[in-house]
């Protein structure tokens, strides 16, 4: 039986269970990790230790987990598939690298330093390793065990892929706090080198790289309860990279109150000083981009019931928050100029939809207009991303579908103006999907689709013409 569960951070997981028939209650497997299964009565053995998934139509799956690249099939069937008739957009199979470790979010960048991009994701889980083989069937009368092994899957991981391009090599683990989100990349300590900074329950993880793709431990920097999203980019103008950290305050399980933005500017050498602003009401994700056209990164903050816009006043603090409804329960926000009038808009992700909210200048937007993902309500996630996908000039926006029978990455394309079309979806992997990132990995300079999910990563190729 697979279900799905939410994890602190708004992350789901395919959970598969294995239940004996007879006995004591064995632990819960996460992602089909096998384990001690339960005694007593007529129950079935435990499971093996190995990892399993849900297979989709046609697709393949790697039941060692040794990392390596696997063509998929994609799972279930969506509505207006893109690539069917009518529609301008083609893509090829998707092609998983595994973690089996909960992959979350996605960032690229070249860490190796040979001119290609690779791939960084956050995982909830620790490496896995294999389970325990499980107990034997008894007898007697009981309620069965449930097979359980492997890492216990704290504290979370990064799972980095080299790239030889497009096609990526065994994952290389880091260890970092519980609960990882948002990474990026970025030259933090101006080496020439690009680093990683992760989001986790420390605060922001920063793994500084000591050359040819290769990580150092993380050093934390604490930025506040509830660290959701980092975002990356020079703040106060001195030419050095610095963090924003959106912190969704505390959850009593079921609801998050407070939370903040911490802005950690760089001091020079790996080291940052924090302040912090108000920003809405549990902040989820933030964007940093030119909101008003003076040449200064601002911020846009989903939070409550929209977003919140912060200017920057020049040297890396920021005005008071300007705030526009977007729906409830924002999850992810992005900036992009949507409309080709020179001015950056921004697009709002929440559960199910895509919002967006034209620049009307001087850092001021118009009311959002809501896109509607497929009609079952738990089918998004709230990711969304903006780039231009189908080589028309203009950019489409991108997000991600949540449970069968889609388990595929949502596009809605350009019409002009800043209007968008009717969904389509991309059969993106076999299991669902977490978040979607782009970028041109095969160096075709065509888009391509970046998914994690449960069991890894899905790169997903731009075929179209």
């Amino acid at each position: 039986m697979a279900v799905l569960v939410t994890t602190a951070g708004g992350c789901d997981h395919k959970v598969v269970l294995a239940p004996g028939t007879g006995g004591h209650s064995g632990g819960g497997g996460i992602d089909g990790v096998g384990g001690s299964g339960g005694s007593g009565g007529s129950g079935q053995a435990g499971g093996d230790g190995s990892p399993t998934t849900d297979i989709g139509t046609g697709g393949t799956f790697d039941p060692i987990g040794d990392g390596g690249s696997t063509v998929t099939g994609g799972g279930g069937s969506c509505p207006g598939s893109a690539g069917s008739p009518g529609s301008s957009l083609s893509f090829g199979a998707p092609v998983e690298s595994l973690t089996h470790a909960g992959s979350f979010l996605a960032a690229l960048g070249d860490l190796n330093g040979d001119g290609k991009p690779d791939l960084a994701v956050t995982n909830y889980e620790s490496q896995p390793t294999a389970g325990a083989s499980g107990g034997s069937p008894g007898a007697g009368v009981g309620t069965g065990g449930v097979g359980t092994g492997g890492s216990p899957g704290m504290p979370g991981s990064v799972s980095v892929f080299l790239s030889t391009t497009g096609v990526y090599g065994p994952p290389q683990f880091y260890s970092v706090g519980a609960h990882p989100g948002s990474i990026v990349t970025g030259d933090l300590n101006s080496d020439g080198k690009a680093d990683l900074a992760v989001v986790d329950d420390q605060g922001v993880s920063v793994l500084f790289n000591s050359g040819s793709g290769a990580l150092l431990a993380p050093v934390s920097f604490a930025t506040g309860t509830g660290p959701a999203w980092v975002a990356l980019g020079d703040l106060n103008g001195d030419g050095k990279a610095d963090l924003a950290v959106a912190n969704r305050g505390s959850s009593n399980g079921s609801e998050w109150s407070g939370g903040d933005v911490a802005v950690l500017l760089n001091m020079g050498g790996g080291t940052f000083i924090a302040a912090s602003y108000l920003a809405g009401a549990s902040p989820a994700s933030l964007a940093m981009a030119d909101l008003n056209g003076d040449g200064k990164a601002d911020l846009a903050v989903a939070s409550g019931t929209g977003v919140s816009v912060l200017l920057n006043n020049g040297n890396g603090t920021f005005g008071a928050p300007a705030s526009y409804g977007s729906g409830t329960n924002p999850l992810s926000v992005a900036a992009g100029d949507l409309n080709g009038d020179g001015k950056l808009d921004l697009a709002v992700g929440s559960v199910g939809r895509a919002s967006v909210l034209l620049n009307l200048g001087n850092g001021t937007f118009a009311a959002a207009v809501n896109y509607s993902y497929a009609s079952n309500p738990y089918n998004g996630s709230g990711t969304v991303v903006i780039g231009d996908l189908n080589g028309d000039g203009r950019p489409d926006l991108a997000g991600n579908t949540l449970t069968d029978p889609c388990s595929a990455v949502v596009v809605l394309l350009n019409q002009g103006n800043g209007v968008f079309g009717a969904a389509s979806y991309v059969p993106a992997s076999n299991s669902s999907p977490s978040s979607v990132t782009l970028g041109d990995l095969d160096g075709d300079g065509k888009l391509d689709l970046v998914v994690p999910n449960g069991d890894g990563v899905a790169v997903v190729p731009n075929t179209t013409p």
